[in-house]
């Protein structure tokens, strides 16, 4: 479930890229990445 949650921001991440060609999206997609890697960690510890 949260893989495609994750897809879902990352889309929406490359959508406003592209209409908005002038912003740093940079912030964004390294929390959304940070984001991943520490729900992730957290599920393999409950598994």
């Amino acid at each position: 479930m949260y893989v495609e949650s994750f897809a879902e921001l990352e889309t929406q991440i490359l959508i406003a890229k592209e209409l908005y060609k002038d912003v740093d999206f940079s912030k964004a997609e390294a929390f959304l990445t940070e984001a991943q890697k520490m729900l992730t960690t957290i599920i393999k510890k409950l598994q």
